[in-house]
């Protein structure tokens, strides 16, 4: 079993009472970054409360013999998919996937998160009605991410646009250099 399997034992054992759900671990030299979720979201609280609990687990099995920093935080909005449960929740997402040997799909492959089972996923590539299933086996890693584009399209067409009086308010006190 190497660390980050001993990793994700401690931490899944610690959290089992808690509402915290365990995302990701990853460990780099002295680094051991934990990804946590809960239903509804989780808040700055959520990640001390969840970052004393699991200080403490992995202090009692002492697994680390030397120093290193425990780094506790949320997926974000671009989250990581790792488990057949986190594809499935994500059914209908834009999905970012870097695979390991599919060469008909490339190396990395953006598109829509179709469908979910215990062996892959099935998706419909960006810009095009093709689907494709990959086997998890086939996948390095996926994470979800967000079309910022889009986002900022249907955000800047629900703003309301500032009026004239408006912005002749917010001007009023300032001078142009031809009135200096």
């Amino acid at each position: 079993m190497n660390v980050t399997q001993k990793v994700r034992e401690i931490v899944e054992r610690s959290l089992l009472t808690s509402p915290f759900e365990l995302i990701d671990i990853e460990s780099h030299q002295n680094l051991l970054r934990i990804t946590l979720d809960r239903e509804g979201g989780i808040d700055l609280d959520d990640i001390g409360e969840a970052s004393k609990i699991i200080s403490l687990a992995l202090d009692e099995d002492d697994i680390f013999p030397n120093r290193y920093t425990l780094e506790v935080s949320s997926p974000g909005l671009e989250r990581p998919l790792r488990t057949p449960e986190h594809f499935a929740r994500f059914v209908g997402s834009l999905v970012l996937i870097k695979t390991t040997s599919e060469p008909e799909l490339g190396r990395r492959v953006k598109a829509t998160l179709i469908q979910a089972d215990d062996s892959g996923i099935t998706i419909e590539l960006m810009g095009s009605s093709d689907r494709h299933y990959v086997a998890y086996d086939h996948i390095e890693r996926a994470n979800t991410i967000v079309d910022w584009e889009k986002e900022f399209k249907s955000s800047s067409s629900t703003t309301a646009k500032p009026s004239k009086k408006t912005k002749q308010a917010n001007t009023e006190g300032f001078k142009s250099k031809e009135g200096v």
